[in-house]
């Protein structure tokens, strides 16, 4: 798998160029990219630990650290805000959640499902403030005020974009036309090449493994099959938490991965110490896919309610 990924990570590096949301700098090897971040992160995930949620923690703290002071370690990893499931405190933070991401080195996104167009608005303008890097905005397409939320996210020239939960096609034009990136989600290869045609720069492909809504396909069984049907760069996301879990994600012929749960239990999240805690203690299965029955799969924590 290492020397897979090594002999890709050239290509990758153009392609992450060619994408344009932040360039590799010369000098920068594909090695240098995965293996210096992985030197602490596979160390980390070496050690006997009893629950994921504590491999997790390690990673977090691990990706974050390693991203400071070096520019080639976190360059084609995107960071996913995961503000779009949380309320109050938590949706007002989320500007200052994505700009730490970005300030560590990554791509923070700001996730809209959870706001109105009007907190997205200030989330979106308190995060310029918290920083000079690039950050995005995550629009959940089933939000029942989606025209006014892809409206906000132009009219403040937002100049990268994700989706989830529907089809984009209708609003990339809105975004292309001043110049925006533009990356769906994607459950499927079908809907991969969907968004290729409709004009998307690249496309996340999201396996099953993923919180929140979620797909049927694995990660490892969908990313090499989108990376083979479609010409723009594609992201891995889905069961990520690192270094060893990234190295895969270039085998596979990614670019990058976007990351989401893992970093619940970094310090920079804004979310309950409880939920948090439940993270950590959470064993490899205590998650569950609830919503098939209405075809709106979601995974969460195995609860009582679940």
């Amino acid at each position: 798998m290492l020397l897979c990924a090594n002999a890709a990570l050239e290509e990758n590096k153009q392609k992450i160029n060619e994408l344009n949301v932040f360039p590799v700098p010369d000098g920068d090897t594909g090695t240098n990219m995965s293996l210096t971040m992985n030197s602490a992160a596979i160390e980390l995930g070496r050690k006997q630990t009893e629950t994921v949620g504590a491999v997790a923690d390690c990673a977090a703290s691990a990706l974050l650290r390693g991203a400071r002071g070096n520019s080639g370690v976190i360059l084609s990893l995107l960071f996913r805000g995961i503000a779009k499931s949380l309320k109050g405190r938590e949706t007002a933070n989320a500007a200052e959640f994505a700009a730490a991401v970005s300030n560590a080195g990554a791509l923070g996104l700001i996730g809209a499902g959870g706001m109105t167009p009007d907190s997205l608005r200030e989330n979106i303008r308190r995060c310029r403030e918290l920083t000079d890097r690039p950050f995005g905005v995550n629009v959940m397409l089933m939000h029942p005020q989606v025209e006014e939320m892809v409206r906000v996210v132009a009219e403040e020239r937002v100049m990268v974009v994700t989706t989830g939960a529907g089809n984009p096609g209708a609003y990339i034009p809105v975004w292309k036309e001043y110049g925006a990136k533009v990356l769906p989600v994607v459950p499927a290869v079908a809907v991969a090449k969907v968004a290729e045609r409709a004009g998307a720069d690249a496309v996340i492909a999201e396996g099953t493994e993923s919180g929140g809504h979620v797909g049927e396909l694995t990660t490892m069984a969908l990313v090499p099959q989108v990376a083979d049907a479609v010409d723009i760069p594609v992201i891995a996301a889905g069961g990520i938490a690192d270094g060893r879990q990234l190295l895969a994600a270039y085998a596979l012929g990614a670019i990058g991965a976007q990351v989401g749960t893992c970093l619940l239990v970094s310090e920079e999240c804004p979310i309950h110490e409880n939920y948090k805690k439940a993270v950590l203690k959470a064993k490899d299965r205590d998650t569950v896919v609830t919503g098939r029955s209405v075809d709106a799969p979601v995974r969460i924590l195995r609860n009582q309610m679940s």
